[in-house]
C-alpha cells in the first residue's frame, strides 16, 4: 500500500518535472495544464505557479496562461502587493537576457510594478529595489525603438516612478541613490549622443543568440 505523504511526494516530482519544461514530453504536459489552469479563476494561492509558469519563459505554456487576459492586469487580484512577488518578479527579469524574456511576461511584471511604484514611497517599504534591480529593468528597453513603444514607455515610466524617490533630497541615501541612477538611465535613453551603456554595465546589456519560443508543445505551433 503506498502511503499518502509517498504519494503526495510523487505528485510534488512529477510537477517539478513539467515544470522545468526541458523536453517535448514536459512541455506538452506543462501547455496542456496550463491551458487547463488558464479556465480556472484566479487566486491568490496559485501565485508561486503562476511565477513558475512565467520563469519557464516558454512562450506557448504562457500564452495558454494569458489566453483571455489582458497581459498587463493579470496580476491585478492581487489588491495588497507584497515582497514575496515582487522579489520574484525581479529575480526572473534578472535571470534572462535583454533580448530572451518574452514580450507577454514583461506586460505582465511591468503593468504590476507600474501599480506598486507609482507611488514610490509606498512601494519601496513593500520592496526596496536595488541598483542591480533598476538594471534588469532598464536593460529590457530597446534602444531601436522610440519611447511611443508600448514596452520601453512602462519601463521609462516606473523608472520615473523610482526618481521620485529621491523628492526630499537626501543625498547618500539608498533611496537617494536609486533615484539617481534611474534618472541616469532614463537620460541616457532619450539622449541620442549617448547609450545605456554609459549607465548599465555590459552584463546587464549583453544579449542572446538564442530568442527561440522555447520547446514547442507537440500540436502547438508559434505565429
Amino acid at each position: 500500500m503506498v502511503k499518502a505523504e509517498d504519494f503526495n511526494q510523487f505528485i510534488l516530482n512529477t510537477m517539478y518535472d513539467i515544470i522545468e519544461c526541458k523536453d517535448i514530453r514536459s512541455a506538452s504536459a506543462l501547455h496542456a495544464y496550463t491551458s487547463f489552469l488558464n479556465k480556472k479563476t484566479i487566486r491568490y494561492d496559485y501565485i508561486p505557479l503562476y511565477l513558475k509558469i512565467f520563469k519557464t519563459n516558454n512562450r506557448y505554456t504562457i500564452d495558454a496562461l494569458l489566453s483571455g487576459h489582458v497581459p498587463q492586469n493579470f496580476f491585478d487580484f492581487i489588491r495588497v502587493p507584497n515582497i514575496y512577488v515582487l522579489k520574484h518578479i525581479f529575480e526572473i527579469m534578472a535571470q534572462f537576457q535583454k533580448n530572451t524574456l518574452y514580450h507577454q511576461t514583461q506586460k505582465v511584471f511591468f503593468g504590476f510594478l507600474k501599480r506598486v511604484y507609482r507611488s514610490a514611497g509606498e512601494g519601496f517599504r513593500i520592496y526596496a529595489v536595488t541598483i542591480a534591480d533598476v538594471n534588469n529593468l532598464g536593460k529590457f528597453l530597446d534602444e531601436g525603438k522610440t519611447q511611443n513603444n508600448q514596452l520601453n514607455r512602462d519601463i521609462l515610466d516606473i523608472l520615473f516612478f523610482f526618481t521620485e524617490l529621491d523628492e526630499d533630497h537626501e543625498n547618500g541615501t539608498e533611496k537617494g541613490s536609486i533615484a539617481r541612477h534611474a534618472s541616469r538611465i532614463r537620460s541616457d535613453f532619450f539622449d541620442q549622443k549617448r547609450s545605456l551603456k554609459q549607465s548599465m554595465t555590459d552584463v546587464f546589456l549583453q544579449k542572446s543568440a538564442d530568442e527561440g519560443p522555447g520547446i514547442s508543445p507537440e500540436g502547438v505551433f508559434f505565429d
